[in-house]
This record gives structure tokens, C-alpha cells and sequence, in this order.
């Protein structure tokens, strides 16, 4: 990390003369209100000056605090009235190079003028006027002392605004940190040659650019300028000693992260800064939401503060909102921090037997348990290509034995046995078709074994068909059939990241028909592409070419990994959901063993002990379950 031996402060110098030619009183005020909402969240000390009849003095005290190496940011609006002064009040000029000198000769490591100025069209003696910033902005010496001046000079008769230039071209705020003021003048400047030359009556408006900014503002800018990342990172992470504020640090750190997760692919060090952001600031929310979608990218879970849920405990029971007490209870008994009170409620509710679900789950719902990674857009494709992909996947030669499935072991649907009841039971809640059920042979390794097919089957062992709890086997159920749903079943029949990157790869080609994704390497990506083209549908090729657009909006990119992580999350969840008991759910998960490239059972809890108590599964509860009495809020309420 790069060391400085000077803490930078920045400063906003604005000066704006009172002058009833240029705006009222009430105008002026409104418009220093608004420079001072653009500059000072950007980190700058913002100081206001021109209300009284001696703006230089006024300047003096200010000036004072500015110390070598400092950044500092002037704003001039005002009647020009001369190509180096502007007017005070009626007619005394204020000159502009006395301003310039009475800064320099504090010896700040940057100074960057914006000049948004007026004229009278009766001026005598000036230059032309296409000459006239060009004039002004010298007449600063700002060219001798390495400094930057972005000038603009309208007629006063098209002055309803006495700031209307810097308006115009002032860009929004970014999590880029205090900008460099060279920088800022060289977007305001291209900003305002975007929007045409005049569209705020200025008459012309140049930027006379200095020497290169070498505060560290200006060598962040540099190197964000070429894309230098590791550099930016490092200079950032030195310059949040230098802000002034907590949420300045905090929003600088958050600015951090987002290069690190999103240029360098550093989503672990982005964890990292954003941890050292909250700490700064706890309650600051973009850090928060930073720090959830963080983690979501690592594939790590959040870590749980079992204080802070002992608090909801405590908080809800006083609301009255006692099925989300039992929430937070039964996360504090999972964690094994749960107290009488919270181990009470937890045992009350194991009595109360499983959940009664009052009608299926909806698109909200199913929008509520999804876990981040989600994709809307390449759900789209992939249930646009169902059909034409599990016949495809059919005819590929399988990467395992599959269990042969024989009339004599299939169960009825209307079979009495609970497990078969259950899954049909929770196949309608979870909206979708339960496939055919089979006894598996008594040395079956795992409790539900999927068996792809034109006819999709399940496989059941011995131990599920027998001596497994009503919530055992709904939460069995929930998480088997979750894989079921039209934009997850893919995976049953495409297991691994690699086939289901050509499954997507190909189906993206039979579409793009301008290049926009790159083609797949896999020496059977082309066969996969033709077998698929040719058995799907015009509706299908719509609806994938409607995903495709989206997909290509965005830039291209397909997360393949987090859709698997957040599809594994999202089936352990409808599980959760449907036996009603974190324990129980928590011990299905860890039961059953983790294919290879799916998220590790730890990574599973972690998500289940977390999404237990949140507001999501809380509301679904309170949407689709008959929540037994003890659960309820108290009449009333």
C-alpha cells in the first residue's frame, strides 16, 4: 500500500456575488443550495462566499486552512464585466486573478476553477464573443501554475439561471469516490459538448486543461482512467484515511468492493472491505446490501450475529408476532445459543405436527424462496428448451448407471403409504407434476434417487418408505420436486456446470444471429446445437430469443455457477418451507451427500439457518400456512 505523508483535505470554494442584475436574493440562494448538494457529497468542504460587500476578505479566513498538498474546487458565477473581473452589487468588480492569486499562494496541490459567467451584450472593449472564456480563464495564470479552468460565458439576456452551464454539465454522482477537480472540469466539459454547445444560452464555453492532477485524487483518476485496477484499489484503500465523514470512509470502501467483485473477480476481498465498511458504519444500507450481494457471489454465506436475532425474539414476542418469535427461536436453537424461553416456544411447536398449507404457491411465492443467483432471463431459455433438451439429453450416452425402474416396484398414486402421499401432497402445493414413484433396492445409498426419462421418476429407499417422520418427508419432498419446475429441470438431465454450458451455449447460437455470445469449445457443441434447433417449436425459438436479447442487453454474461448455487439453496428452502422445522431440515441436508460442483451441505445450512428467520419466510408462512394457535398473534392485533 502506497503511504502519504500528507492528509489531503478538499476544499469547494464557491463565490457568487450578490448582484439583483444577475439573480434575486432568493435565486442566489437556491442555486448555491444545489452546488452545495452536488460538491459535498462528493467529499468536499463546502464554503460559501459573495453575500457581503468584500469577497476577497471574506476569502481570507477561509483561505487560511488550506494547507500544501490540499485539492481545492472554486466555483465563480457572476456578471462579467470585464475579461478579468465581474461585478459586486451594481458596479464594483470583484477581479478574478486577485481571487486566483490569494488560493495559489496557499500552495494546494491542485486547484480546478469552474467559471459560470455572464454578460452584458452593451460590454465595450471585450473581445469577441467566442473569445471571451478563453480570455477570462487566462487572466487567472491558471496556464503558469500547472491549473485547470473549465470557463463559460453567456448573454445576460439569457441568464434566467445564474448556474444554468454548470446544470447542464455536471455529472451524477458515482461510487468513485472525491473526484479529481481536473477530472471532474474534463466531464463537465464533455458533458456539456454532449448536450450541443448551448441549450442554457451559453454563448461558447472552453476548458483551458492544466498539469496532471497529482494529488491522490488525481492518480486515482489516472488509473481508473486506464483501467489500472489493482492500482485503484490500492490508492482508494490509502485515500479512506483522507475523507472526512464515517459514510465518506464507508462509501469509499463500498466503491472498492464493487472493483474488486466486479473488474478483479475478487469477490472474497470485496468481502473483506465491505466487512471493514460495516464496522465503520452498521446501519448504513447500501454497505449492508453490498455485503449480502457480496457474499451471495462468493458462494459464502453471511455470518449470523446471534444477538441480533435474540433481539428480534424479543421484539416480535412484545408485537405479538409469534410465528416470527418461533422463527428466531428456532435459528438461536439451531446455533445451539437458544435460552428457556426460546427452547420453550421451539419444543411447543415440534409438538404441533406438520404444516398445514392453506393453497399452492404462486409466482410471488416462488419469487420470495429463491435464493440470490436467480436469474429471470436464463430461466426464460431454459424453459423455453425443456422439451427439446431432455429429449437431446436422452440420447447422450449417460456419465452414470441408471437404476432400471420394473412394474413390480412402481407405487401407486393412490397408494397409502405416507411417503407416496407426501410427495403428491407437496407436488401440488409446489405447482408441479409428481413424477412416478419406485421402491429402490434395500442397499440404496441415497433417499431419493432422480431418474431421467421421457417419463421423469423418482426413486425411493427402503428407509424413506418406512420409519421417516410426516416432516422428515416433506422436507425429502420439497426439495426433490423443487427440480421438477420447468427452469430447473434441466439440470436433472445436464447435472454438471459443463453440460449445462453447453445446453446453454448451443441454445444461445441457434438464436444469435449477430455473434453477440461467444461459441462453445466443447467438441460436441455443434451436434448439441443441431439436435436441439431441429426439435424446437416457433413459440420456443420466440421465447428463447426474447431471453437471448436480455441475456445480450446486459453484456453477454451467463452466471452459470450462482443459477446452480441459488437452485440448490432455493430446493433446500421449499423443503424448509414445507416440513415447517429448521432441526428437521438441517438434518436432511446434512444426510444426504453433496453431488460434485453443488454447494457443500455446510454452504446449504448456512442459507437455511439464515433464510429460517427472515421477513421472506415469515410472510409465506403467514400467506399459505394455517398457522396452529400458539403461533398466532393474540385476538386483537
Amino acid at each position: 500500500m502506497v503511504h502519504w505523508s500528507l492528509v489531503v483535505a478538499r476544499f469547494a470554494l464557491l463565490v457568487a456575488p450578490s448582484d439583483p442584475v444577475v439573480s434575486t436574493a432568493a435565486a442566489r440562494l437556491e442555486a448555491l443550495g444545489w452546488l452545495r448538494n452536488q460538491v459535498a457529497p462528493r467529499g468536499f468542504q463546502v464554503a460559501i462566499v459573495g453575500g457581503g460587500g468584500s469577497p476577497l476578505a471574506d476569502l481570507e479566513p477561509i483561505a487560511a486552512k488550506i494547507e500544501p498538498g490540499d485539492s481545492v474546487l472554486v466555483h465563480v458565477s457572476g456578471r462579467l464585466v470585464t475579461s478579468d473581473s465581474i461585478a459586486l452589487g451594481a458596479a464594483t468588480p470583484l477581479p478574478l486573478p486577485a481571487l486566483a492569486d490569494l488560493l495559489a499562494a496557499r500552495s494546494p496541490g491542485y486547484m480546478s476553477l469552474i467559471l459560470d459567467l455572464v454578460r452584458d451584450e452593451d460590454s465595450e472593449a471585450e473581445p469577441e464573443a467566442a473569445d471571451r472564456p478563453s480570455e477570462t480563464a487566462r487572466s487567472l495564470g491558471a496556464a503558469e501554475r500547472g491549473y485547470s479552468v473549465l470557463a463559460s460565458v453567456r448573454t445576460l439576456a439569457g441568464a434566467a439561471d445564474r448556474i444554468a452551464f454548470t446544470r447542464l454539465a455536471m455529472p451524477p454522482m458515482d461510487d468513485g469516490g472525491p473526484p479529481s477537480s481536473e477530472a471532474l472540469l474534463s466531464a463537465m466539459h464533455d458533458r456539456a459538448a454532449a448536450n450541443g454547445q448551448n441549450g442554457t444560452s451559453a454563448q461558447s464555453f472552453v476548458l483551458l486543461r492544466g498539469a496532471p492532477d497529482s494529488t491522490i485524487d488525481g492518480l486515482v483518476a489516472q488509473a481508473t482512467q486506464a483501467r489500472d485496477w489493482p492500482r485503484v484499489v490500492e490508492l482508494r484503500l490509502d485515500r479512506v484515511e483522507t475523507l472526512a465523514t464515517v459514510a465518506q470512509r464507508a462509501q469509499e470502501l463500498t466503491g472498492v468492493a464493487r472493483i474488486l467483485q466486479v473488474e478483479l473477480r475478487d469477490a472474497d476481498g470485496a468481502i473483506d472491505v465491505l466487512e471493514r465498511a460495516r464496522e465503520l458504519d452498521p446501519r448504513r444500507a447500501n454497505v449492508l446490501e453490498a455485503l449480502r450481494h457480496a457474499y451471495d457471489a462468493s458462494g459464502r454465506a453471511a455470518p449470523i450475529d446471534p444477538v441480533e436475532y435474540a433481539k428480534a425474539f424479543a421484539l416480535h414476542q412484545r408485537a405479538g408476532e409469534t410465528d416470527a418469535a418461533l422463527l428466531d427461536a428456532m435459528l438461536l436453537d439451531e446455533l445451539g445459543v437458544a435460552e428457556p424461553a426460546h427452547q420453550a416456544m421451539v419444543e411447543q411447536a415440534r409438538a404441533a405436527g406438520p404444516v398445514q398449507v392453506l393453497k399452492p404457491l404462486d409466482a410471488d411465492a416462488w419469487e420470495a424462496l429463491r435464493a440470490p443467483g436467480f436469474d429471470e432471463a436464463l430461466a426464460t431459455l431454459l424453459a423455453g428448451v425443456h422439451d427439446a433438451a431432455v429429449v437431446v439429453g436422452l440420447e447422450l450416452p449417460p456419465d452414470r448407471s441408471l437404476p432400471s425402474l420394473g412394474s413390480a416396484t412402481r407405487l401407486d398414486a393412490e397408494s397409502t403409504v405416507s411417503a407416496v402421499r407426501t410427495l403428491h401432497w407437496a407436488a401440488r402445493v409446489l405447482g408441479v407434476e409428481c413424477p412416478d414413484l419406485y421402491a429402490g433396492p434395500q442397499d440404496a445409498d441415497e433417499a431419493v434417487v432422480h431418474v431421467p426419462g421421457q417419463r421423469p421418476s423418482i426413486l425411493l429407499a427402503p428407509r424413506v418408505l418406512s420409519g421417516t417422520s410426516s416432516k422428515q418427508l416433506a422436507f425429502l419432498a420439497g426439495r426433490a420436486l423443487t427440480w421438477y419446475r420447468p427452469e430447473y429441470h434441466c439440470m436433472l438431465y445436464y447435472p454438471t456446470l459443463e453440460d449445462l454450458d453447453e445446453l446453454v451455449g448451443a441454445t444461445l447460437q441457434i438464436v444469435d444471429l449477430e455473434g453477440r455470445f461467444a461459441e462453445s469449445s466443447t467438441p460436441s457443441a455443434g451436434e448439441t446445437q443441431r439436435a436441439l434447433a431441429r426439435r424446437l417449436s416457433p413459440d420456443e425459438r420466440a421465447a428463447i430469443g426474447e431471453a437471448a436479447a436480455r441475456l445480450a442487453a446486459r453484456g453477454g454474461e451467463v452466471g452459470l455457477t450462482p443459477w446452480i448455487r441459488s437452485a440448490e439453496l432455493t430446493a433446500a428452502r421449499a423443503g424448509l418451507f414445507l416440513c415447517g422445522e429448521l432441526k428437521i431440515a438441517v438434518a436432511g441436508v446434512r444426510a444426504q451427500t453433496s453431488a460434485p460442483g453443488r454447494p457443500t451441505a455446510e454452504r446449504v445450512t448456512s442459507d437455511l439457518v439464515a433464510f429460517c428467520a427472515s421477513r421472506a419466510h415469515a410472510a409465506l408462512r403467514a400467506q399459505f400456512l394455517r398457522l396452529s394457535p400458539q403461533t398466532l398473534p393474540p385476538p386483537g392485533r
